[in-house]
């Protein structure tokens, strides 16, 4: 076999291994990221779940990211135990060209849910509430495995009955 042919096999070679790569998953991410921050607040770590709220976040209810930390503050006061049960979300990820001459994308994401949030101290919760969420997430590159995504605003209201 000569060179050329040498050379041109193990180029086709590379060439099929990087087509052969799956893209990256976005959707799973997200998923992924929303399952751990409900263990995280269930768990009480409102850090956790705090390190993925965006600095920018708003919210009908919360004007701004440190009244939506201060809430949560309160509520860990309040009930020793605080527990969020989740259906699985509907994401919807959306690639948005920010600068045709940058080339750059911006990925943002809409995930809705259904949650059981519950409070007290004991084996039976005080308080209990299903919620519908509607929440806008942003894409972070260069963030810390796990965190990739950062919540940019929420939306949620009671409802009465699970859908």
């Amino acid at each position: 076999m000569t060179a050329i042919r040498r050379l041109a096999l193990l180029f086709a070679v590379l060439l099929l291994q990087g087509c052969s790569e799956e893209p990256y998953n976005y959707s799973e991410s997200l998923r992924q990221q929303i399952n751990q921050l409900e263990l995280a607040l269930n768990q009480g770590e409102s850090d956790a779940v705090l390190d993925a709220v965006a600095a920018d976040f708003r919210s009908e209810h919360f004007p701004d990211r440190r009244q939506l930390s201060l809430f949560m503050l309160r509520q860990r006061r309040q009930h020793s135990r605080i527990t969020l049960r989740s259906g699985p979300a509907v994401i919807q990820v959306q690639f948005v060209s920010e600068d045709q001459s940058k080339a750059a994308t911006i990925i943002t994401a809409t995930a809705s849910f259904q949650s059981l949030l519950t409070g007290g101290g004991g084996w039976l919760p005080h308080s209990g509430q299903f919620y519908h969420f509607v929440t806008h997430w942003r894409w972070r590159d260069n963030a810390k495995e796990g965190n990739e995504w950062e919540l940019v605003e929420a939306q949620w209201k009671e409802v009465f009955e699970p859908r």
